[in-house]
């Protein structure tokens, strides 16, 4: 959190429906690190909005078929829109058969924090 912050070169990408912000807003409560994190980072101009990316048909079928949380989606169609394509979690959501068809299809890296940034 602190490298996202204090880094020239990292920043929060969010969809353009606002559904990622509406998440932090939701879950970062008043009073908490998390949600002085983020009015840091807005402060800072260091959350981005991207459109998001269409999941064709043939990845929702993929993601799907691996038993992918649709509640995600949104992650995924945000970070296959930014120019990175890394999806930073520590979701167990996020298998190895998860993270393969991301890869090949969409070319999103799905990492954890300490290991991508």
């Amino acid at each position: 959190m602190k490298k996202v912050r204090d880094s020239v070169n990292y920043k929060i990408a969010v969809d353009h429906k606002k559904r990622i912000r509406y998440q932090y807003d939701q879950k970062l409560k008043e009073g908490t690190f998390g949600h002085h994190w983020i009015m840091e980072l807005a402060s800072r101009n260091k959350i981005t909005t991207v459109e998001s990316l269409h999941l064709d048909r043939g990845v929702r079928s993929a993601l799907k078929e691996a038993h992918f949380d649709k509640e995600d989606y949104k992650y995924v169609e945000t970070s296959a829109a930014t120019e990175c394509k890394i999806l930073v979690s520590h979701d167990p959501d996020y298998s190895s058969n998860i993270r393969q068809i991301l890869k090949k299809k969409l070319a999103v890296v799905v990492c954890e924090a300490q290991l991508c940034l």
